[in-house]
């Protein structure tokens, strides 16, 4: 995934100078920034705002103060910070320092500006499910066709419900810690084991230790072909899955070091809300609702329940661990202490 970025940036986004972006995409640039950026008006002109359109541009306006500014402020953040960020990306050598620059660059903006302005969501969803641009008329090689049909019957209230949740669960401070940074840090230890795992380093942090579930991890996805039923891959996905994560948080020696670089009260604030029974409905939903309606799939809807719950095992890390190791309940009981 970090390689096929790295190679569209190289190809289609930055100069050969890696300084700025390539013309083609500073003209675009410039066509859209009028629509994420628009001049305040008391009506407004359709021909104007052919990209998202007008109920859109109502939508974002009604937010009232900083909020309606946000669509702006983010796209030029992503506009100047973009040609430094991006080659800086490509010429990284280590997962980490990528992993770093995605959560700086697109991540923590994106979540920061979302914890601020929770409107956004809402909005966002309504500007899809009341679009009345004129995009697909100016551009007709792009499939208007499939967005109308997503449009039309994506179960919205649980999507909004869903998106809603795991921004209100990733915002604030929990022990004194601003949670978009606790939640970037995970991620940056994650590209940190990848890289030690890849210089051959064998230690708590490297999947090196892991060695056995990380290959049968591999074997059975690899082994998954045409003659495999949907339920019969997942079952097997979630098994290897919780095993290896299992063997990677579990293990006596190591489950020390994994508890401060990986949970803290803001991730383990987060994956309780994830793991929730009231989380777990609406993923059904959702999937029920994409599976029958959106991607329209003959014959009945799979029954993803056992294998969801399974899998969301993985994110109670005190009952994943059972008796191999107390440093994620006493984690817990820490966290719960502060929260009272």
């Amino acid at each position: 995934m970090l390689d096929w970025i790295t190679n569209i940036t190289e190809t289609h986004l930055l100069n050969e100078q890696g300084s700025d972006f390539k013309p083609v995409i500073r003209g675009i640039l410039g066509v859209v920034e009028p629509h994420f950026c628009p001049v305040e008006t008391r009506k407004c002109n359709p021909t104007e705002n052919w990209l998202f359109g007008c109920k859109c541009k109502k939508e974002f306006r009604s937010l009232g103060g900083e909020c309606k500014k946000k669509p702006c402020q983010l796209f030029r953040h992503y506009k100047e910070k973009g040609p430094e960020s991006l080659s800086s990306f490509v010429n990284a050598d280590s997962y980490e320092e990528k992993f770093r620059i995605i959560m700086e660059y697109v991540i923590n903006p994106t979540s920061r500006a979302l914890c601020e302005c929770p409107g956004m969501i809402g909005a966002s969803i309504n500007c899809a499910r009341k679009y009345d641009g004129t995009l697909f008329e100016m551009a007709p090689n792009m499939d208007g066709q499939r967005f109308y049909r997503i449009v039309n019957n994506l179960d919205w209230k649980s999507m909004k419900k869903l998106l809603d949740t795991f921004v209100s669960a990733g915002c604030g401070q929990r022990n004194g810690k601003d949670c978009v940074a606790e939640i970037s840090n995970m991620w940056i230890q994650l590209g940190t084991m990848l890289d030690n795992t890849f210089s051959g380093e064998d230690s708590c942090m490297s999947m090196i230790r892991m060695d056995n579930a990380l290959v049968n991890y591999i074997n059975t996805i690899a082994s998954f072909n045409e003659n495999s039923t949907l339920n019969e891959i997942v079952d097997s996905f979630v098994e290897v899955t919780v095993d290896l994560e299992r063997e990677a948080m579990c293990d006596a020696d190591c489950a020390g070091e994994m508890n401060n670089r990986f949970y803290s009260c803001c991730t383990k604030h987060l994956m309780e809300v994830a793991s929730s029974k009231s989380m777990r409905k609406i993923y059904l939903k959702l999937f029920k609702n994409i599976w029958s309606k959106v991607m329209k799939f003959e014959g009945s809807v799979p029954n993803m329940n056992n294998a969801l719950k399974k899998y969301l095992t993985v994110y109670d890390l005190d009952g994943l661990c059972g008796d191999a190791t107390d440093v994620y309940g006493a984690k817990n009981q820490m966290c719960d202490a502060l929260e009272a």
